[in-house]
């Protein structure tokens, strides 16, 4: 995946969105509609709730949220799928990789399958009911 034109074009629209639209023009409503997909799942009564906070929040948001949020974008693609491509097997290390059962599979689940491999005696869980952000969608984990 990391050498075909889909990570190509996925790479150059997250650099775009990242300078573009949330480190210089700010633009709140790109920023929660690209995120609250992604990150938060929700139950169809509580969906449009969630998005109104979810938009209110960001609306508020301080100037380390927006850095965070473009050098997310500028990362996403590269340094934190690519890492897993030279990384050496870790052995004997005492963890367990979570994954979220809803989450994007070439960015969340690939990856965390991929890490699992390199830590193979790590024990491997999904989490229920979650997309990719599960401190906000299942505090019980946390």
């Amino acid at each position: 995946y990391l050498g075909s034109i889909a990570h190509q074009k996925l790479s150059s629209v997250m650099y775009e969105r990242a300078e573009a639209r949330w480190n210089l023009e700010r633009d709140v409503g790109s920023v929660c509609d690209a995120f609250f997909g992604i990150l938060l799942q929700a139950l169809p009564d509580d969906l449009e709730e969630a998005r109104v906070k979810w938009y209110e929040e960001v609306s508020l948001s301080n100037e380390a949220f927006w850095n965070l949020a473009a050098a997310h974008c500028q990362w996403f693609p590269h340094q934190r799928m690519d890492a897993l491509t030279v990384m050496p097997e870790l052995k004997a290390l005492p963890v367990t990789l979570a994954c979220s059962v809803n989450g994007p599979t070439a960015a969340l689940t690939d990856s965390v399958r991929k890490l699992h491999k390199l830590m193979p005696q790590a024990h491997f869980a999904h989490i229920p009911d979650s997309k990719c952000w599960w401190e906000i969608e299942n505090p019980e984990f946390v």
